[in-house]
């Protein structure tokens, strides 16, 4: 009889109807797709947990779906951690938690994937880190494994959680290459770019945006300067419902017209937005992975972003770095990218050729591995 491995697909099952899009459910669903291109030696099933639509068995997945029709309330946790519920409803050998935490009862069968350890790292009050600390080291700690996408992370993760280092596997995350790359005809891009996004200038982009540590309202700071001098480049942040603060203070410098918020984005457009932009502008102060960085350098779009955290690992020699979130160097790094178009140049050669190696059938084969490991141990047992 085939093994059988479950893995926790929640991410795809948001909360509400209108919620954004994550960068979780994002990769689990590009590692989802993947999957699916391989002939597996043992069964895979999918789980989740959500009381209406949308349901599992609707998204297209050649996997078998299991769906917990309740509501995703903490109470129901407390019971999934003490009651075999999806180890009866999956019966699997092994289940791999896609989201940083999953609550069963049996955490010695699993693998988790932790994305980063900003919970304990680098908290923020605002996006529910004081539960996620409560509730990840725990499982993190009892786990069979535990995968991560960069150094920085397992880094953090075995400092901040205290899990041994040979129980942390980086395997770094891909770029759907078929998806984010450049345009084929530049020349129609311009026209394209005003018809659906009013943009008529060159621009430079930040998505994944913040008032915490993705520094937004720095990088705003940092182009008005910019804006005194050059007149004719133009700001976008992709970020559905941008805070009052963000919109109040690109009023108070002036910046109306040449700051554009971009609130209703699909990957399409997405690609479109990359393709156009002068370069992407990602200053964060942590991140486990930074897949906008790749996302960008696959369109052929030049980077600036931070030498903190993962973001190193991730752009490589590709990217231009300020050492640390800066109006000033933000400043400088973005007039330096509008006065030379050699750098640009290079950067775009420099960045496909980084993106390049970051691909999705790599991250798989890392995790079939792993998976047959942890199968072939629970055999042993």
């Amino acid at each position: 009889m085939k093994k059988r491995v479950a893995i926790d697909a929640g991410a795809l099952l948001p909360t509400t109807t209108n919620a954004p899009e994550t960068g979780i459910r994002r990769v689990t669903r590009d590692f989802l797709r993947a999957l699916e291109q391989r002939e597996l030696p043992f069964e895979v099933w999918l789980f989740g947990q959500k009381l209406r639509r949308p349901y599992l068995r609707e998204m297209g997945f050649c996997f078998s779906t299991r769906q917990l029709y309740l509501p995703r309330w903490g109470a129901f946790d407390w019971w999934r951690e003490r009651l075999p519920i999806v180890e009866w409803m999956c019966r699997y050998d092994l289940f791999h938690a896609l989201g940083n935490y999953a609550a069963i009862r049996r955490p010695e069968k699993a693998i988790v994937t932790i994305y980063d350890a900003i919970f304990l790292a680098s908290p923020e009050p605002t996006l529910c880190h004081a539960v996620e600390a409560a509730r990840i080291p725990p499982l993190a700690r009892r786990c069979r494994a535990i995968v991560t996408p960069s150094q920085a992370s397992k880094a953090d993760i075995v400092n901040y959680i205290g899990v041994p280092e040979e129980r942390v596997h980086v395997i770094p995350l891909g770029v759907r290459h078929d998806l984010f790359r450049p345009v084929e005809d530049a020349a129609l891009l311009p026209t394209v770019l005003k018809r659906r996004f009013g943009l008529s200038t060159s621009y430079f982009i930040q998505v994944s945006c913040s008032l915490g540590r993705k520094n937004s309202r720095l990088l705003l700071e940092g182009f008005s300067q910019l804006a005194e001098r050059e007149p004719d480049v133009d700001l976008v942040f992709v970020w559905r419902n941008p805070p009052r603060e963000m919109l109040e203070l690109c009023e108070k410098r002036g910046l109306s017209s040449r700051v554009h918020f971009v609130q209703e984005v699909n990957d399409e457009d997405l690609r479109l937005l990359y393709c156009g932009a002068t370069a992407l502008v990602f200053p964060s102060s942590y991140e486990g992975f930074g897949l906008p960085v790749l996302e960008a350098m696959a369109c052929g779009t030049p980077v600036i972003t931070t030498r903190l955290s993962s973001l190193p690992e991730v752009g490589g020699n590709a990217a231009l770095y300020i050492d640390s979130p800066d109006k000033e160097a933000l400043t400088a790094a973005m007039l330096r990218l509008l006065d030379s178009e050699s750098a640009r140049a290079r950067l775009r050669r420099l960045g496909m050729e980084q993106a390049a190696r970051f691909r999705w059938d790599r991250h798989i084969d890392e995790v079939l591995s792993l998976y047959n490991e942890c199968l072939d141990c629970s055999r042993d047992r």
